[in-house]
């Protein structure tokens, strides 16, 4: 069976747990999905429902040259501090001014796991 890659698009780790399980109420998950799943449940620092939504807040501040990669990856990672969240920023070369900084932590603080 060849497999086609017809779009690719940056997903966080709760969507990736969510679509894995809608697949598995069409069909039995092979082994492969079901480590995917385990691996996506486990470094999720957030519910599906909030990464939506803070996925959602961030565009909403307007920053620019703030991509949907670079937002993911936020998402994904959740920092806890300044420090965290600028290291996401310089390794995807993104200048975020220290106001903005701000603003995405307290987003990211609201909807963080306890």
């Amino acid at each position: 069976m060849e497999i086609k890659i017809l779009e690719k698009e940056p997903i966080s780790l709760p969507r990736v747990t969510k679509m894995i399980s809608e697949a598995g109420k069409k069909a039995e998950l092979l082994d492969v999905q079901k480590k995917i799943q385990g691996t996506a449940k486990k470094y999720a620092k957030t519910s599906e429902a909030n990464a939506e939504k803070l996925e959602k807040e961030i565009v909403e501040l307007g920053i620019p040259a703030l991509t949907k990669e670079v937002i993911v990856e936020v998402i994904n990672t959740m920092p806890a501090d300044v420090s965290e969240l600028r290291t996401i920023f310089m390794s995807s070369k993104v200048s975020v001014a220290p106001e903005n900084l701000n603003k995405i932590l307290d987003l990211i603080l609201k909807y963080r796991k306890k």
